[in-house]
């Protein structure tokens, strides 16, 4: 036993025992609901204030009291018959992984073509300095993914003859395709804006542009209302509207123990680990090495009494 008494009073233990559950709890808690790249992002999804991105109409429709969840994980599993599944402006790697597979769980599925691509701005971070359309091969490979007889067409303007809602799209320089397999719900001259494809086992639709859903032309003529009003009609009484962002890379499992031995945080578990180790053995009896005895003194002749 250390002669010196222990290392730490019982106090001091205590508090420092208690602060690190509570910074191990506030990393928990952030590892596990928080996550740094969904307030970075500039792309065409529910997170991004950009131009290109959806936060708006997420916004928009929690608004008007339509239920919304913005999943990151089984999301065509997670929606039940009576939920609309969002899959919007999925890029090549979706129709890789075989979307029909994906979509297989789901009942009611809405699937908006991809457009756009940005470049991120270099003084705020979650606008874009820049938008590009996509290539028409990139498109029209998620279309044909999805619908393989129609194909992309691209147009400086539309003539709206057919309407199923009562608001008119506003488009600069719509991107349209054609009604093969569809039933035509919104349609112009040059080509289908919004359709359902014919299937019996489920409910499929297909908007060839996202300028209307977008945060740029949301707020452009009708297309809010009219947003709104789609949605509505698509969702069944009492569903939700499931926004999936799996298609865009936001893959979240809501599992401690798997991420707290994934890179980056295992470097913050062996930290913690050690900080731990070290705490335990200072707080035992004796703490390092053992300080030798002090030598006796010499025994003298006995006393006489």
């Amino acid at each position: 036993m250390n002669e010196f008494g222990p290392l730490f009073s019982p106090r001091t233990l205590f508090a420092m025992i208690a602060l690190g559950l509570v910074a191990f709890g506030g990393a928990a808690y952030f590892l596990i609901y928080g996550d740094p790249a969904t307030e970075r992002t500039t792309g065409t999804n529910s997170f991004s204030y950009s131009a290109i991105g959806h936060r708006a109409l997420v916004e928009t429709l929690r608004r008007q009291e339509i239920p919304v969840r913005i999943s990151r994980i089984d999301s065509a599993g997670r929606a039940g018959p009576a939920d609309l599944l969002v899959v919007a402006e999925p890029r090549r790697n979706w129709v890789e992984a075989n979307p029909a597979r994906y979509l297989l769980p789901a009942h009611n599925v809405l699937i908006v073509l991809p457009k756009y691509t940005g470049l991120r701005d270099l003084v705020d971070k979650t606008w874009v300095r820049d938008t590009e359309q996509l290539d028409r091969a990139t498109v029209g490979a998620v279309l044909r993914a999805v619908a393989p007889h129609s194909t992309l067409v691209r147009r400086t303007e539309a003539d709206w003859r057919l309407n199923w809602f009562k608001a008119t799209p506003t488009i600069k320089a719509p991107q349209l395709m054609t009604d093969n397999g569809f039933l035509p719900l919104i349609s112009s001259a040059g080509g289908l804006l919004f359709g359902k494809i014919d299937r019996r086992d489920k409910n499929i639709w297909v908007l060839s542009d996202p300028d209307i859903f977008a945060n740029h032309g949301l707020g452009k003529g009708e297309n809010a209302a009219l947003a709104v009003e789609m949605i509505r009609d698509l969702l069944p009484p009492g569903g939700s509207v499931i926004i999936d962002e799996t298609v865009h890379g936001f893959y979240h499992s809501p599992s401690l123990w798997r991420h707290v031995f994934e890179l980056p945080f295992v470097a913050v578990t062996l930290l913690l680990a050690a900080a731990l180790a070290v705490l335990i053995w200072a707080a035992a009896g004796r703490f390092g090495a053992p300080l030798p005895s002090p030598e006796r003194p010499p025994a003298g002749p006995p006393r006489a009494c």
